[in-house]
């Protein structure tokens, strides 16, 4: 073999092996995976974090003092402190992973906000004093059980308050609930505190990195709007025959579209990379634009959440309960339904495959 040969097959084994190192594809290069990590958990995670332990804590705080002293001001306070917290506990959704996943009794999500709750086991509990929640009924605790047990369907305080000073432990549970609550959160703000340094180091993209964590808790939090937020109360979800509007979200506060509303919202800021102050963060939108054919779809994927936003605003008005729009304009909110579906392709399918990046969940929705 001739030197100029040898020279020749070097040249070639040298680039073959530089196009095939590592696992993050081709925007190894043009892409700090790192910057987007650090950028995420600084201006997103633990800014929503932090504030979700301290919206917790509030209304931990007001419903000690409403239980000791049940009131019609009370109650109020308490009602607007839940709202507050749930919104904010929203906006932690898609961070499910890491330190969200570390527990005994399931997952962060599964403790606080599992819904529907279940009504007839979580008055048994009351009855039998039972306040320990170190258990898998997940459907007796969280947001969603103080969702029922401080609203009323007809905005009737007056029962909700009857109740509460005619049942001393009625108030020993929520406020057994809102402390359980808030212990959850607050443990979630600590560790995401101390998890930020391996979350930024571990950059990259096969499944178990940050991005893959990220990514998939990403559109697993779309889905669940998608899936259980609309569909299940519409009567979408594959073996149903009709509508459930019961089973919304916030059924008995009817907040239930605002938490739609606030979901799709913290997903977009992911995507664009948007900090907890509306700054510009680093998000997947800036990885998407380094690789071929990123271009194309952060256009196309900006058009459909523009066009998601309106139909969501048009369709789901905060003055009207989503159970109520399902039973009396099933029309408007199956709109919103296959916008929703339509965001599926740009979140999942289209950018898993520009980012190299793969599904590592099972979603049991066949898209």
């Amino acid at each position: 073999m001739t030197l100029q040969l040898k020279i020749a097959v070097l040249l070639v084994l040298s680039v073959f092996i530089a196009s095939c190192g590592g696992d993050s594809g081709s925007s190894d290069a043009q892409f700090d995976r790192t910057s987007m990590l650090k950028s995420t958990a600084e201006n997103i995670i633990l800014p929503n974090a932090a504030e979700a332990a301290a919206k917790a804590n509030a209304l931990n705080s007001e419903l000690k003092s409403f239980v000791a002293a049940p009131t019609g001001e009370g109650l109020t306070k308490v009602q607007n402190a839940w709202k507050s917290a749930f919104l904010a506990y929203i906006n932690i959704t898609p961070f499910n992973f890491g330190p969200g996943e570390n527990g005994l009794v399931g997952d962060l999500l599964s403790n606080v906000a599992t819904f529907p709750a279940n009504t007839g086991a979580i008055e048994e509990r009351i009855v039998k004093k039972n306040v320990n929640f170190n258990d898998f009924a997940r459907d007796t605790r969280g947001f969603l059980a103080l969702d029922y047990l401080l609203f009323d369907l007809k905005n009737d305080n007056s029962r909700i308050l009857e109740s509460f000073k005619s049942s001393p432990e009625r108030g020993a549970y929520v406020a057994a609930l809102a402390q359980h609550l808030a212990s959850n959160l607050e443990d979630f703000n600590t560790k995401w505190a101390s998890y930020q340094k391996e979350f930024v180091a571990n950059n990259g993209t096969s499944a178990g990195s940050s991005i893959s964590l990220l990514y998939n808790e990403f559109v697993r939090s779309y889905e669940a709007v998608k899936n259980f937020k609309v569909a299940l109360p519409l009567g979408k979800r594959p073996g149903q025959l009709t509508a459930a509007p019961q089973l919304v979200e916030a059924y008995y506060s009817g907040i239930s579209s605002e938490a739609v509303k606030a979901h799709v919202a913290i997903i977009e800021k992911i995507w664009k990379g948007v900090s907890k102050d509306s700054e510009k963060a680093i998000g997947f939108e800036a990885y998407l634009l380094t690789v071929e054919g990123g271009k194309a779809l952060t256009e196309q994927t900006k058009l459909q959440q523009e066009t998601l936003a309106r139909t969501i605003a048009a369709e789901l008005p905060t003055s009207e309960r989503l159970s109520l729009l399902i039973e009396t304009k099933p029309a408007s909110v199956e709109k919103v339904l296959t916008e929703l579906q339509k965001g599926i392709r740009f979140y999942k399918s289209d950018m898993s495959s520009l980012l190299g990046i793969s599904i590592t969940y099972t979603s049991g929705d066949g898209d």
